[in-house]
């Protein structure tokens, strides 16, 4: 008996793995958006993409909340003269990390989804995908204990549209050296790893 025969696809079945499909599509969709640090009108960095992918979701029904985590510059694979770039902003190379969490139904836990990194950035900084019901792994690593919602002062989660788009100080040394490293790591793999 084949497998299918045992494990016929019903309409119900067919429907769930065609939403599956939709969820993958769209996370994807938003993690290849180029990651850009920017002023308000134009960044695309971790905030942006979770607040875009959270809206989204949000109106096809599910639940959205944003997670926050803190983690190290020094733990990404950067080369050395951006680590030390980094390190006269961020002495302690530390900063700030933001991704989506999703309850899929109701009755199912929250799970973590991370559209940081656009798939032109790999190598050197991960990946990250999704099978469409399972958390994916953090696009950072979070430093210990540094987990949590992002809320509002009384302490409830805040609305995915009542939190604005990052804006940040287009001056920055660090900024600025950080996107141009990304566009020649894109430039790079778009030479290494033509797209088919």
């Amino acid at each position: 008996m084949t497998k299918l025969e045992t494990n016929p696809i019903t309409p119900e079945t067919a429907a769930e793995l065609n939403q599956r499909q939709v969820r993958i599509q769209l996370f994807e969709a938003i993690r290849d958006i180029p990651y850009f640090l920017s002023d308000n009108t134009t960044d695309t960095s971790c905030k942006s993409k979770a607040k875009i992918l959270g809206e989204i979701f949000s109106r096809l029904g599910f639940d959205c909340r944003l997670g926050k985590c803190k983690f190290n510059w020094g733990h990404l694979n950067l080369p050395p003269w951006l680590l030390e770039i980094a390190a006269q902003e961020f002495p302690s190379l530390e900063s700030g990390h933001t991704f989506l969490e999703v309850k899929l139904q109701p009755h199912n836990p929250w799970i973590q989804l991370d559209p940081t990194w656009d798939k032109a950035l790999n190598p050197p900084l991960p990946l990250v995908t999704w099978d469409g019901l399972t958390s994916t792994p953090l696009a950072v690593k979070a430093l210990p204990g540094s987990i949590s919602l992002i809320t509002n002062s009384n302490s409830q989660p805040v609305s995915l549209l009542d939190l604005p788009f990052p804006s940040r100080d287009t001056s920055s040394q660090f900024l600025n050296q950080f996107n141009q490293w990304l566009k020649h790591i894109r430039n790079q793999n778009q030479t290494n790893y033509p797209q088919k």
